[in-house]
């Protein structure tokens, strides 16, 4: 238990992370950090001080990421004027002691709040993503590769389907489920990890998904990004459906190159319909 004399900072480590990136820009001149001592010697604070921050001090009785409100009046001094961004004193203290590290970073470099849709669009699709349909009916595994027609493929109900991802060796990725009024979190899952082993990648690993749309359209919308990236699985309910504020997280770390890195991402639009299979 950390004493009453210090404060959480929750995220410290990646907020640290972010100063020391605006370090390298600073106006008056100052030694960019490097290293925690470059932090300790332009605040004037003991050497010992940050490592103390990020891993605590059991002889003081000091949880992690605890900092001395004197110390944080310096952070937040210091962030202050590393930017020009009209953050005040009082903005930079939120920072610090309640923001989450997402919130940290989209303010320190002025961005705005964006949400999923509007930042895939903003973005154009270029990642190659085929789907393969397993026929319901048959006996055995027997599969049919359809081509969309005017941009969409047709399915029929309950219709079993595979996705083969052209994504690169070791990266990561997110497959969600959308439809009009939500996202549905697909991978990572019990049915995929996530990780990136080969070329192309076939989702789910083994088996295939049976979609429970009855009828409408919805896509498949897969993102490739760094194995860095936190993939927000704990922000669904027991349905699968990404809340908002796990929504807000992904496109937060999406936005930042530092985690994201060169992201892309593709999609497949499905219609269901019973007619699908109909011929004249």
């Amino acid at each position: 238990m950390a004493l009453q004399t210090t404060q959480l900072c929750p995220d410290l480590n990646r907020k640290l992370a972010e100063l020391y990136r605006l370090s390298f820009g600073r106006r008056d001149g100052g030694r960019p950090y490097k290293k925690d001592v470059h932090l300790a010697k332009d605040l004037g604070v003991g050497r010992s001080s940050v490592s103390t921050w990020r891993g605590g001090d059991d002889s003081k009785n000091r949880a992690p990421f605890y900092v001395s409100p004197a110390h944080i009046e310096l952070l937040s001094a210091k962030l202050v004027a590393f930017l020009d961004n009209g953050i005040t004193v009082d903005d930079a203290r939120y920072l610090w002691t309640s923001a989450s590290a997402v919130e940290f970073i989209r303010r320190t470099r002025g961005q705005s709040t964006a949400n999923l849709k509007e930042l895939l669009a903003s973005k154009a699709p270029d990642l190659q993503v085929g789907l393969e349909v397993i026929d319901p009916t048959a006996l055995a595994m027997i599969s049919e590769v359809l081509e969309p027609i005017d941009g969409e493929i047709t399915l029929m109900p309950n219709s079993r389907v595979v996705l083969y991802v052209h994504a690169r060796k070791g990266r990561t990725l997110l497959v969600l489920g959308e439809t009009l009024t939500e996202y549905l979190l697909l991978v990572p899952s019990q049915t995929h990890d996530g990780r990136v082993t080969s070329v192309p990648e076939r989702v789910p690993s083994k088996d295939a998904w049976t979609l429970t749309l009855e009828s409408g359209g919805a896509k498949f919308v897969v993102v490739e990004c760094g194995a860095s990236v936190p993939i927000p699985a704990r922000g669904r309910n027991e349905n699968g459906v990404l809340d908002a504020a796990s929504q807000e997280v992904l496109v937060q770390e999406l936005l930042d190159p530092d985690r994201a890195g060169d992201w892309r991402w593709g999609e497949v639009d499905i219609n269901v319909s019973s007619a699908a299979g109909s011929s004249s």
